[in-house]
């Protein structure tokens, strides 16, 4: 059997030419160059694409059976790829009524590219720690903004004489553009009494996953 690298060898002409373009349009697929748009595209397994960012087009050959008006878009020119980081609450922690830093939460990371998109999970260890009537809400923070409402945990005590312990979670999908980045996770009694609940150290924190 062939290797791969036989393979290659063997399709004469393969690939045609290439180019260097931006993303126009995901779905579908159609990549500008010198102010042309190709609409003939096909993307490998695996490669995730993002408006705007640059991409390497292989013009397909006629010799090796492919259509040669046909493009293979080999994805951005980031130096990273898939990056993936945790980070996980290191102290419990008392909620207070304002918004504080889980301690053990903060990641750092750089992109390069244009449009980088971010996938978080983050999960919170919730214990009730007084007898009130109160809420906890623990969100991600992203170079100093809060993500939206539908990216926090939320936990209610809604008795006064409840005690317990719940472990949530959420997710959130987001992009940021090229530079340094800071991602954490904040929480707070949102509502009622201060300090009803606390973030539990280990049990507490997010996975995520940078692409680029």
């Amino acid at each position: 059997m062939a290797t791969l690298g036989q393979a290659v060898h063997a399709a004469v002409g393969q690939p045609s030419s290439v180019r260097v373009g931006l993303v126009d349009s995901i779905n579908p697929v159609v990549v500008s160059a010198n102010g042309v748009p190709f609409d003939d595209v096909g993307v490998p397994s695996g490669v995730l694409l993002e408006v705007g960012n640059p991409v390497v087009l292989l013009g397909q050959a006629s010799e090796a059976g492919s259509d040669p008006a046909s493009w293979l878009a080999l994805g951005s020119n980031s130096p990273y790829g898939l990056r993936i980081f945790e980070g996980t609450c290191n102290a419990t922690t008392n909620l207070p009524a304002a918004l504080t830093d889980l301690p053990g939460t903060t990641v750092t990371f750089t992109t390069t590219l244009p449009v980088t998109r971010c996938q978080m999970w983050s999960y919170a260890d919730l214990e009730v720690i007084a007898a009130n009537i109160a809420t906890a809400v623990v969100r991600p923070e992203v170079d100093g903004a809060l993500l939206g409402a539908t990216t926090q945990i939320v936990c209610e005590n809604p008795v006064a004489a409840i005690a317990g312990r719940w472990t949530l979670s959420a997710r959130a999908l987001f992009t940021v553009g090229p530079g340094d980045h800071t991602v954490l996770l904040q929480g707070q009694t949102a509502v009622g009494v201060a300090n009803t609940f606390r973030a539990v150290s280990s049990t507490t924190g997010y996975m995520l996953n940078v692409y680029g």
